[in-house]
């Protein structure tokens, strides 16, 4: 350990000064005598003591109850979604994966054995629970594809964007529930686990598939915002901060997501834990941002 050596002080010690007469009219002004031991000691003490601390008020403890109550309540509302919930589980783990990284530089190098498994053993665990509620997710994709059957985007452009995502989050959602059943001995497929990895790969690849369509997608509207305020047709600057603020947020999950998802494309993968955290903290953070506003 580097020690800080202190300054050394400096002892001046009284010289004898002759004072020589230069007039006989020459005032010489009283030194004023400084405070003694006593008077100092009561000034210490008068310092040392602190303001006791206020107690809250009734009118604080009931503001505080009310904000509790408010956050207890849009919380209820997240976890009461599927969506939500699964936004909120996202940020959670990637919060726990980024975190399980940097313990290992914990100058406690006990802390940090007990911390690192642990926390990599919960991300592990919501991991798995959001891919088990996944398993569900072609009914959701049902539903998507019906709305976009029945409503189709009046831009030729976005529209084919969508029917093309529509049969790779079908491709992904089906490969990633049969992969994962597999992972857990439901279905067998073989026993090397070839083609389950197979399975896990390709489904990947749809998803990045789908997220290059979000891109394209973003692009494509924002042209059309642009020609819309030449035009004149977005005129307050209310709907053009709430547009750019949308376009905005999709950009951000979007490139968060991207690297994440060619990540788990290619067998091996392509960065590391900590950089899969970091993406998907950003990715989190996004999606939960719109969720916990939604329930306001």
């Amino acid at each position: 350990m580097s020690t800080v050596d202190s300054p050394p002080t400096s002892t001046s010690k009284d010289s004898d000064v002759q004072i020589q007469s230069i007039s006989e009219k020459t005032e010489i002004t009283p030194v004023p005598s400084l405070p003694s031991s006593a008077e100092k000691g009561k000034d210490d003490a008068s310092l040392s003591k602190k303001p006791a601390p206020k107690k809250l008020s009734k009118y604080q403890l009931k503001l505080t109850a009310l904000k509790l109550h408010i956050v207890l309540v849009r919380l209820n509302k997240i976890l009461s979604n599927h969506g939500s919930r699964d936004n909120l589980l996202c940020l959670t783990s990637y919060s726990i994966l980024l975190l399980s990284t940097l313990t290992p530089h914990l100058p406690n190098s006990r802390l940090a054995k007990r911390l690192t498994p642990s926390l990599t053993a919960l991300y592990a665990l919501i991991s798995d629970i959001r891919i088990f509620q996944r398993l569900f997710g072609l009914v959701g994709i049902y539903h998507w594809a019906l709305s976009v059957y029945k409503s189709p985007p009046s831009d030729p452009v976005i529209r084919t964007i969508s029917y093309a995502q529509v049969l790779m989050g079908i491709a992904y959602q089906a490969m990633e529930n049969v992969a994962y059943l597999s992972t857990h001995k439901v279905v067998r497929l073989d026993k090397t686990g070839a083609r389950e990895n197979w399975l896990w790969l390709w489904s990947c690849r749809f998803w990045a598939g789908h997220v290059g369509g979000e891109f394209l997608r973003v692009a494509r509207e924002y042209y059309l915002e642009q020609q819309k305020i030449k035009k004149g047709e977005l005129v307050t600057k209310e709907e053009k901060k709430e547009h750019r603020a949308g376009w905005v947020r999709d950009v951000i999950s979007n490139c968060a997501w991207a690297p994440l998802t060619v990540h788990w494309s290619v067998d091996g993968g392509v960065i590391g834990p900590r950089a899969v955290g970091f993406f998907g903290v950003i990715a989190g953070l996004v999606s939960f941002e719109r969720a916990w506003k939604a329930t306001a």
